[in-house]
């Protein structure tokens, strides 16, 4: 008797749940446009000297991808809206300081969006903010130069150290950005140098983005195509880097990825020595590693002894007001985030006597 009730009850229950779930989606809906309307998360694009959305990025076969040469337009998010000038070489700033600088001492930046600076004006970038700072202690000219490209890691960095060591500059800056992990979208320096490594050098595609776990998965859907939840992120950003940070998975392909890091790293180091330049391996912690307080890249890092690189850690400086210094939702330096990492470098360069002929 009870089955036959319960057998009668099931298309009723079914036919509630799908209620449910309709009211549920058609509810979510009707927020996601709320939120598009009251406020318009949006991630950041560019957009030309006309206003028309483009890409700042190319293919090139050497590198994979430069910066457009001869860009002019702006970058725009929720969170800023810089304006970006991209001279003939495919860097941030004018033509000049690419020639003959006569008795400058030369700074030369490379690395990834960090170095380029995303989220603020050229002028805002840390390598800006260590030029001035070192006018004030050196008497020597100085000259500040941006190669910051987007998503670059470690391998394209060398490469362009070679390509550009021509110009002598008296210090070169490298920006390493990287998690002890290998399950990241981008950005993290030992996947894109691993990626890289058989995709351009070895000319094998040996790696596809399998390897990155089913909630980062869902998370980078979600705040591609979702306004409401970038909103979730905006106020929940620092709890969900630490939720999703902490990967524990593909240690074979870490460590792997982690010796063509250290490989080129090296080779960096003995180009330098070539040039009888000094050389700032300048760690950039996460936003999520900040908040955590975890070390163990450092710690690797250190553990390598280079002849010409000198590790510089900004976490202390970053770490005592970290919400302040990174974007909620970009998760890059904002021009606070710039300029403490400007005043550490410079104070370090003085310290260690890096920019003296």
């Amino acid at each position: 008797m009870e089955k036959s009730i319960w057998g009668k009850n099931i298309p009723r229950i079914i036919g509630n749940m799908m209620i449910v779930l309709v009211s549920l989606f058609i509810g979510m809906g009707i927020c996601e446009v709320v939120s598009r309307i009251f406020f318009n998360a949006e991630l950041a694009y560019f957009v030309d000297a006309a206003g028309k959305r483009t890409q700042l990025l190319i293919d090139d076969k050497e590198l994979g991808f430069v910066n457009k040469p001869n860009f002019d337009g702006w970058i725009i998010a929720s969170e800023f809206r810089n304006r970006i000038t991209i001279n003939k070489f495919g860097f941030r700033g004018g033509d000049n300081p690419l020639k003959n600088n006569g008795n400058k001492l030369r700074i030369m930046a490379i690395g990834d969006s960090f170095t380029f600076g995303i989220g603020v004006e050229e002028e805002e970038t840390y390598i800006k903010k260590l030029e001035s700072c070192l006018r004030g202690k050196i008497s020597a000219p100085i000259e500040g130069l941006n190669f910051g490209v987007g998503a670059y890691g470690t391998i394209q960095e060398y490469l362009i150290f070679q390509k550009f060591r021509y110009l002598k500059p008296d210090l070169v800056i490298l920006g390493f950005l990287a998690r002890n992990t290998f399950a990241e979208e981008g950005g993290n320096d030992l996947v894109d140098n691993y990626n890289f490594y058989y995709k351009n050098i070895l000319k094998k595609e040996k790696q596809d983005k399998r390897y990155l776990p089913w909630q980062r998965t869902f998370r980078s859907i979600f705040r591609k195509y979702s306004n409401l939840y970038r909103i979730v992120e905006f106020q929940f950003g620092g709890y969900l880097r630490k939720k999703y940070s902490d990967d524990k998975i593909n240690i074979q392909l870490r460590d792997e990825a982690w010796i063509i890091t250290i490989d080129f790293l090296k080779m960096i180091d003995s180009a330098l020595k070539e040039e009888g330049i000094k050389g700032i391996l300048l760690w950039v912690p996460f936003p999520g590693t900040v908040e955590k307080k975890d070390f163990t890249v450092l710690r690797i890092l250190e553990e390598q002894k280079f002849n010409n690189l000198f590790v510089i850690n900004p976490m202390e400086g970053l770490a005592s007001k970290d919400k302040q210094y990174y974007y909620s939702l970009d998760g890059h330096w904002n021009k606070d985030g710039h300029a403490v990492v400007g005043k550490i470098l410079c104070e370090e360069i003085i310290t260690k006597r890096l920019l003296y002929r």
